[in-house]
């Protein structure tokens, strides 16, 4: 065995020690070698020479591939620096039991851990409690302003354990993550602009709060703060007075924000486009409370196209852009789904095709379906006279096995391809966080195709 069929063996999802002995022990006394290994399985390096195991570049690289390969690193490299923090790096404050006492005072270390998440629901990886930065480091850094930022904006440190001559309005901004250091503030800095903008982005987690209710009078009347303000928290704009919901700076900044508050606006912001296209660059849905001149106009309409590809716009855009072929051409560069989403508009599709110049002769409409089932029913007596036994079917890939298996039930003596296309899944598992519209819209597609699924299998119609 060479050393690169050695190096396929780790590329295998799952490595077991009898794979790990197939290797040449000679292998794993070679640097060039081990570094490869490890980057490609950070465990790795507990099969490695143990001169290797205290060797920096190989350590570094295999705890950024697997922090358990901190387990096997040797003892002595674990008191170096930049080893140090990248194990901070990958097992945050739970790597305190590894740190020698003599960077106590070491302040890059430190802040390194005060950056950490913090979870106080979880226990660490060996079922102790959480380990606490703030109990580890020097006492001389409870005077550091620095040091008292980060462990204020991760929630190491309450502001009541802060020395009140040391409270800085970036020591105030920091700490505005919990609600409970807001109320705790002096009055001076709760009148902030600067600090109120920094509570208002963490209000919606604190639960009971009301910061616009308590704000300084000068404040609700103050339209630069107001501007910044709506574009934080969109529920703002509901509690300003009238006559500011008519001002068109605040009004940009609250429709950048959410473009559905278009339908809150009168029409003199309903028609203008300046307005109206700021809101359709936020949400391309929020066109429905556009004036309809501005349905008309071309750069709105590509706007409301442009980066949105739920569809959701496309009930609103006047029907004259379908027959423009120059339109047509630029929306698809725009989006490329643009057509997909004309899939239920019959008549519209056919337009779509003259409007692009394509040769129709042996393009066939269906135009009675009003479903999947009618739709492979009408199809049938249709391609029947053609004499072609074999067909392929384009259609969303979450839709497919149900319009497959239904087209294959209605014409049993015929051949279907599937053809798949608009795929929602990727290839690989994705651990982080996501967002919640997209995965209630994937929830929503994948209920709607195992019902109707199972809806067409118990009614016969598949």
């Amino acid at each position: 065995m060479n050393k690169e069929e050695a190096l396929k063996i780790l590329d295998e999802s799952f490595v077991m020690d009898e794979d790990y002995q197939k290797i040449p022990k000679e292998f794993w006394s070679d640097k060039d070698f081990v570094l490869k290994a490890v980057k490609k399985k950070g465990s790795s390096i507990d099969y490695a020479d143990a001169s290797l195991k205290n060797d920096k570049e190989i350590v570094i690289s295999a705890i950024k591939q697997d922090s358990f390969a901190i387990d096997y690193i040797g003892d002595d490299i674990k008191k170096d620096k930049d080893v140090l923090l990248e194990i901070i790096a990958q097992k945050g404050a739970d790597s305190i039991k590894l740190i020698d006492e003599k960077y106590k005072s070491d302040k890059e270390v430190i802040l390194k851990l005060l950056h950490c998440k913090k979870d106080s629901l979880l226990l660490s990886l060996d079922g102790e409690k959480e380990s606490d930065p703030i109990k580890f480091m020097s006492e001389e850094f409870l005077k550091d302003e620095q040091i008292l930022e980060a462990a204020l904006q991760n929630q190491w440190l309450e502001l009541d354990k802060v020395d009140s001559q040391l409270i800085t309005k970036n020591i105030a901004k920091a700490a505005m993550k919990k609600k409970e250091n807001f109320d705790k503030l002096e009055d001076k800095f709760k009148n902030d602009p600067d600090i109120i903008l920094e509570a208002l982005r963490y209000e919606d987690t604190w639960g009971d709060s009301e910061i616009f209710n308590k704000m300084n009078e000068s404040l609700k009347t103050n339209k630069e703060f107001l501007v910044k303000a709506v574009n934080i928290k969109e529920s703002i704009f509901d509690q300003i007075s009238d006559d500011l919901k008519k001002d068109k700076a605040i009004v940009l900044s609250a429709v950048s924000k959410n473009g559905f508050i278009l339908n809150k606006l009168d029409e003199t912001f309903t028609k203008d486009k300046s307005v109206v296209l700021a809101a359709v660059n936020q949400s391309g849905a929020s066109l429905m409370h556009a004036d309809d001149s501005l349905k008309k106009d071309r750069e709105v309409a590509l706007a409301a196209i442009k980066n949105h590809t739920s569809g959701h716009y496309i009930d609103y855009l006047d029907k004259s852009f379908i027959e423009d072929k120059k339109f047509v051409l630029e929306a698809l560069k725009y989006n490329k789904k643009f057509l997909i989403l004309f899939r239920d508009y019959k008549e519209i599709i056919e337009k779509l095709v003259k409007a692009l110049n394509t040769d129709s002769i042996n393009i066939l409409f269906e135009r009675r379906s009003r479903n999947t089932f009618e739709n492979a029913l009408y199809c049938g007596d249709m391609i029947d006279e053609l004499k072609i036994k074999k067909w392929g079917i384009v259609t969303s890939a979450s839709h497919m096995k149900r319009a497959a298996d239904t087209f294959q039930a209605q014409n049993s003596d015929l051949s279907f391809e599937p053809i798949p296309v608009d795929f929602r899944t990727a290839n690989s598992i994705y651990w982080g966080p996501g967002n919640m519209q997209d995965s209630v819209g994937l929830w929503r597609v994948y209920i709607h195709e195992t019902v109707g699924y199972w809806v067409y299998k118990l009614t016969r119609k598949l």
